[in-house]
Parts: C-alpha cells; sequence; structure tokens
C-alpha cells in the first residue's frame, strides 16, 4: 500500500513570509485583481469538491502544464486532480458537509497535492493570520500581484442576495483586493453577489481564515500519466484509512452512513434533525451530504476515468490494465444509487416525510452495507501488488 497523506508541513515562518512580501512587484498599488479567473462550480456545474477547484483554478492562473488537456473535456483538470487527491476513489462519512474526501483531510492532503505537482508553496495557519494580519494581507497582496490566486479555508462576512454569510465554511480562492482591506473572493454559492470577474467583495475576509496556501516555484516536472497511476495504486490505503475528525472513508463510510440512518436518535420528528431545507440538520451531513458525494464521484468516475486511462496510454503513459478492473468495480458499487434514489420518493434529496420512516431507512441502509462491501472487490484487486 502508498500512503499518501501525513500530518500537515509547519506554517511559513514570519522571516520566511517578510522575505516573500519583500518581492511584491509593486508596492504602490492599492487595488487589483486577476481577471477571467477560473470559478468554481458555476463554470463547470458538478464540481462539487472545492479544494479540488480551487487548485484547478490557482494552476490555470499561473499557466501549469502539468494537468491532461483532453479535446471535448475542458474541466479535464479538475478531474484529474480529483483522482490524485484520491477523492475520486473514496466516499466519506461523518462531521462534513459534501466537499469529498480531501476537503475532510484538509491541511493533510496539501503537501501530497502540491508535492505531487512539483511546486513549492507558502502555507499560513490560522495562528499567523491572527497574530500577523498586517503581514498575511501583504503575503496575500504579493501573490495576486504576480498573478497568483490565494487558497483559503474559510473566510468571512459573504455577500448574499438576501443576507451575508459570516462565516463560509469551504475552500475558496482570493484573487484580488482593495485599500481598505476587502478580498474579492471566488465561491460557489448560486446567490452570491458578484462582479464581472465572478469575485464577492468580501470585508475583513482574512478574519475568518483557518489557512492559507499560495502556490511557489515550480522545482521539478511531473508526468500526469506517472501521477495518474500512482493515484490508482493508492486506493487500498484511501479506502482503508482510518477515521479523522469524526469522518469515515471508503468501506467504513458506506457502513457508518447505514449505521446512521438506522439509528432512532438521528431522525426523530424535530427541528435539529428533520429540517424542511435539505442542506441543513441532520438530514444534510447524515444523509443528502454524503449522498452528494456518491453521485459526483459517480459522474467523474463514469465519464472521465476512463477517457484519462486511455489518453494516457495513447500518449506515451503506458498501458495500466487494473484501471478497467477498477472502473468496473467502482461501476458495480455507483450502480446501486438509483435504488436509493427510489426511496427518495422521486425527488433528488431525501425528504423528512420520507426519512423519518423506519422501513424506507432499513431498506437504503442495506443497499449501503452492501456497497461498502464491494470493497472487498477492489482490495483484491491489488492483493500482492
Amino acid at each position: 500500500m502508498t500512503d499518501l497523506f501525513t500530518e500537515p508541513n509547519p506554517p511559513a515562518a514570519v522571516e520566511t513570509l517578510k522575505a516573500y512580501v519583500a518581492t511584491r512587484p509593486d508596492t504602490s498599488k492599492t487595488s487589483n485583481k486577476i481577471p477571467a479567473i477560473r470559478r468554481l462550480w458555476h463554470d463547470y456545474k458538478g464540481e462539487n469538491f472545492y479544494l479540488e477547484g480551487c487548485l484547478a483554478a490557482a494552476l490555470k492562473a499561473v499557466g501549469d502544464t502539468t494537468l491532461p488537456a483532453i479535446e471535448g473535456c475542458p474541466d479535464i483538470d479538475y478531474a484529474f486532480l480529483i483522482v490524485l487527491s484520491g477523492t475520486l476513489f473514496t466516499q466519506t462519512y461523518g462531521d462534513m458537509n459534501d466537499d469529498g474526501m480531501a476537503a475532510a483531510l484538509g491541511q493533510r492532503v496539501m503537501p501530497h497535492m502540491f508535492g505531487s505537482l512539483g511546486r513549492d508553496y507558502l502555507y499560513i495557519d490560522r495562528a499567523t493570520v491572527a497574530a500577523q494580519p498586517a503581514l498575511a494581507m501583504e503575503a496575500v497582496k504579493t501573490a495576486i500581484d504576480k498573478g497568483v490566486p490565494v487558497i483559503s479555508l474559510h473566510t468571512s462576512n459573504w455577500p448574499r442576495k438576501n443576507h451575508a454569510e459570516a462565516v463560509h465554511t469551504e475552500w475558496c480562492i482570493v484573487g484580488g483586493y482593495d485599500a481598505d482591506g476587502t478580498l474579492y473572493a471566488n465561491v460557489y454559492y448560486d446567490d452570491a453577489v458578484v462582479d464581472e470577474h465572478g469575485y464577492c467583495a468580501v470585508k475583513d475576509g482574512l478574519a475568518g481564515s483557518e489557512g492559507l496556501y499560495i502556490l511557489g516555484e515550480k522545482r521539478r516536472d511531473a508526468a500526469a500519466a506517472d501521477l495518474f497511476h500512482k493515484a490508482v495504486r493508492a486506493i487500498p490505503s484511501l479506502v482503508t484509512q482510518s477515521r479523522y475528525n469524526g469522518v469515515a472513508f471508503g468501506r467504513q463510510a458506506y457502513h457508518d452512513w447505514a449505521d446512521a440512518l438506522l439509528d432512532e436518535a438521528n431522525w426523530g420528528n424535530t427541528a435539529t434533525n428533520l429540517s424542511e431545507n435539505p442542506y441543513e440538520e441532520f438530514l444534510w451531513k447524515g444523509h443528502n451530504a454524503p449522498w452528494i458525494v456518491a453521485l459526483t464521484n459517480e459522474c467523474y468516475m463514469r465519464v472521465y476515468f476512463g477517457r484519462m486511462a486511455e489518453y494516457f496510454a495513447a500518449n506515451g503513459g503506458g498501458e495500466f490494465p487494473e484501471v478497467a478492473k477498477v472502473w468496473d468495480v467502482y461501476m458495480r458499487i455507483h450502480a446501486r444509487l438509483p435504488e436509493i434514489q427510489k426511496f427518495h420518493g422521486g425527488e433528488f434529496f431525501a425528504t423528512p416525510a420520507v426519512i423519518a420512516k423506519p422501513e424506507v431507512r432499513k431498506q437504503i441502509a442495506a443497499i449501503l452495507r452492501e456497497m461498502g462491501d464491494l470493497h472487498g472487490d477492489l482490495l483484491a484487486l491489488f492483493d500482492g501488488k
């Protein structure tokens, strides 16, 4: 097995940040925006995993050529990144939203992603943002003036059409700034108030950031085909990894999901678990969010995984015979999803009226356990390798 993830690298020291800020091209600038940024979700609906979406946007902005370019697949960069991170291969379940395995691992996945792509990066942690806000802001301005969008975990004060989002608890891209400390950031909300570049004006946005990532120099070339093959070989480690921050992965995620459906304490008819809004309360994290993760992975596995393998084989990347077998097992797992949707009463999401019925949850749970157990077939493909 291949272990991909370790504890996050230590944050950049203050002196390192000061040295970076000293490279700012024009210290007289008071405002700037990187135009025409690759927008999260909006450019390609269905890109529900925002960490990889942010990285795709940053890599595109700096002209990184590591990612494959396949005719007719404009979002192949994102598809490749969810393979590289392992998100495509790994169901999640637990205390999280619908943004996949890499987001669940958070800062643990970043050294792997940047290292695979052969890039240096600066990591500014929450403590440094809080203790050195002016220096953190200068680092953001330096990056933007160099044409490098900044990846942020969480921000504050998102303007939406009917209210302001006090804390935005997703990954986002920061691509601009103003003299008063306003940041211009890209987010996925349909009702976000945005300018012509897709940016929201976020006042005091760094106050809510849990960590900033800035792309650095490219130190070595990375062959996309090699990265693809390495990611596939890592599947056993991905789907058997231990719970992290209350989130389970792979087979265990499906079994935890089933267990939660059968636990009557989760589904009583109260405002704390069965909100009519499918994006709120336990109905969201307990069923609808992992449902979106599963559907997103099914779509990208079905549409892109095989195409990437064919592309790499045709362009000197070598054959990889396990790919077809891996694809087959995942599609057998995902083939059960329409059966679950039938129990949603014809709706995309499960509704309170449906999910409150124990007999419905029992049938969904049985399907989920069978999906989890199919991981045994997946692991058998890698025995002795």
